[in-house]
């Protein structure tokens, strides 16, 4: 059963006041470019194996040194790139339970498992990504200063081998140097890849009114003309930082509270980052989709840490807080709505709650027109 929602074109597209979107067309090529690029980083690995060497002193040390940079680089990835396989969200998800409760007499369902399962970046990530992709560029230009200005004075060595096996040295360096450029190339690339498609707030419309940008109605924003939407967004900063809310109370620990946590001027501490593209990809699957909307639009806001059901609220001073209900009160809902985008049709679909089989039922058709 599919249900078309009809709404005027004056009328403001309700279901993307707080949102997260999956442009799931793009999203499925996206999984398909990082699997190539995640292939050409590791064949780079192990490329840099095979051409390492030990004739010499200084040979040895520079092959361990950038043996040591490549596979630095490679780890650094592979945490990146093993959030978009959800086999681990997803025994994570299964082995996890909601945290239910009661409340005036009456049993409150929680759904927040899906929150709890989604991994954290540890405080800093983006700032320790640039730190190490800028040290390491660093480090290769000044070796391919080097290596121009040994082959500018050695100018016809291949012709002239004063010693046996020179013309071997003198191509090993600039060999290895070139792979672990290489190396890096490609990460940076995927780095730049992800940030752009799964880290994206989008900005709103018209800020003044509160209207969401909506691509049905305004098109594409002009930072994503270039290269088109990306694969998934928050339709606002709101939205972002209530999810961010949400996952920080549900995973309060001390331990997490120390690695995982930055200040913030509302509402204490929320993790730093959260990885949306765990949700995007689980979402794929009809079941998954059904589940995780129902966790966005029903979990509570709820403490791990005190083991109760909390609200927000403006205290005397004009600080916003969180408290625990209080008797006749209902916890508060994340209220989010997961909606897939077409980007060929610019069609917008939203997975029903009720329906855990079967891709034809699953989509219920929205429209902002």
């Amino acid at each position: 059963r599919i249900v078309c929602r009809i709404r005027r074109p004056g009328d403001k597209p309700a279901f993307l006041d707080k949102a997260f979107v999956v442009n799931f067309r793009r999203l499925m090529e996206l999984q398909k470019v990082f699997a190539v690029l995640h292939e050409l980083i590791r064949s780079t690995a192990i490329a840099a194996l095979t051409l390492v060497a030990a004739g010499d002193g200084w040979q040895l040390g520079y092959s361990v040194l950038f043996v040591t940079i490549l596979f630095a680089l490679y780890g650094f990835h592979a945490t990146l790139y093993d959030t978009m396989d959800i086999t681990s969200y997803t025994n994570i998800a299964t082995i996890l339970d909601d945290d239910d409760g009661e409340s005036n007499g009456h049993t409150i369902k929680n759904p927040n498992r899906l929150l709890k399962a989604l991994a954290l970046s540890r405080r800093g990530r983006r700032r320790r990504a640039i730190l190490t992709i800028s040290t390491f560029g660093f480090l290769c230009a000044a070796m391919w200063s080097t290596t121009i200005v040994l082959w500018t004075n050695t100018g016809d060595v291949l012709t002239k081998l004063p010693k046996k096996g020179e013309i071997e040295n003198f191509e090993f360096y600039p060999t290895l140097l070139l792979i672990g450029t290489l190396m890096l190339l490609f990460c940076m690339l995927f780095e730049w890849i992800y940030w752009r498609e799964t880290q994206c707030v989008m900005p709103p419309f018209s800020a003044g009114d509160g209207i969401p940008f909506d691509p049905q109605k305004h098109g594409v924003p002009r930072a994503y003309r270039m290269l088109g939407l990306p694969c998934m967004w928050f339709t606002s900063k709101e939205s972002y930082d209530d999810l961010r809310l949400w996952i920080t109370r549900a995973q309060e620990t001390d331990t997490r509270r120390r690695r995982h946590r930055v200040e913030s001027s509302g509402y204490g501490e929320l993790v730093s980052k959260i990885h949306p593209e765990e949700m995007a990809v689980f979402a794929l699957n009809s079941q998954g989709g059904c589940q995780l909307s129902n966790a966005l639009k029903h979990a509570k806001l709820y403490g791990s840490g005190d083991h109760s059901f909390l609200t927000r609220e403006v205290d005397p001073f004009g600080e916003r807080c969180l408290r625990p209900i209080k008797r006749g009160e209902d916890p508060e809902e994340l209220s989010m709505r997961l909606v897939f985008f077409d980007s060929q049709s610019g069609e917008y679909y939203e997975p029903d709650e009720g329906v855990f089989e079967g891709p034809a039922r699953l989509l219920n058709r929205l429209s902002s027109w």
